[in-house]
């Protein structure tokens, strides 16, 4: 194994890096917030029901969503795919705002 194939090499890029730790936040304050509306969910209603709604409908866009990304994306417009794929979660978080409101 040469010395620049070592592990976190990707690391020394400082545009990777901004991306990786960006992706890394980003992934965490999602899941912090799912953990935190399903347990307020919890505290607020005690039903194992309306939990499983909640996380039904939190999942839901992605659900749907997926296959359709996941088929366009080994396409050649992928610029495109991403800019929609952009705009779906501006949709999502937008559709959330409006009904925590």
């Amino acid at each position: 194994m040469t010395k620049s194939a070592k592990g976190f090499s990707a690391l020394k890029d400082a545009m990777f890096r901004r991306y990786f730790f960006g992706a890394v936040f980003a992934t965490n304050a999602t899941w912090i917030f799912r953990v935190l509306l399903l347990w307020t969910a919890w505290d607020l209603t005690h039903s194992t029901s309306f939990t499983g709604i909640v996380t039904t409908m939190m999942l839901l866009p992605v659900a749907l969503t997926s296959p359709i990304f996941g088929t366009n994306l080994g396409r050649p417009h992928r610029s495109r795919s991403f800019v929609c794929f952009g705009l779906s979660g501006i949709f999502v978080v937008s559709s959330h705002a409006v009904g925590f409101v």
